[in-house]
């Protein structure tokens, strides 16, 4: 079982714009930034899509879109502190 990030951080994560198109932009609060941290972008099937290395030094992290297909996807996001995943549309 994976552990989750406490509510009051995983709520301060931001995904914009969201719906998206060519790009998001994922913001980490300070509490999530102690280590570089894993985002995992899934598609409906839970398949990895892109996966990608946000280093602790830096609150936000642009993510690719463009080779995406239209739909709903799941961002997976890994710090040490557990688990957060949020859903991402891309038009």
């Amino acid at each position: 079982m994976l552990a989750t990030v406490p509510v009051a951080l995983a709520q301060q994560v931001a995904l914009y714009p969201n719906p998206a198109r060519t790009q998001v932009t994922v913001e980490l609060p300070l509490g999530l930034r102690r280590q570089p941290a894993t985002a995992t972008l899934l598609d409906a099937l839970g398949r990895v899509v892109h996966q990608q290395l946000l280093p602790p030094t830096l609150a936000t992290h642009p993510l690719p879109l463009a080779e995406l297909a239209t739909g709903v996807y799941s961002l997976r996001l890994t710090p040490d502190q557990g688990t957060v995943v949020k859903k991402l549309a891309v038009e």
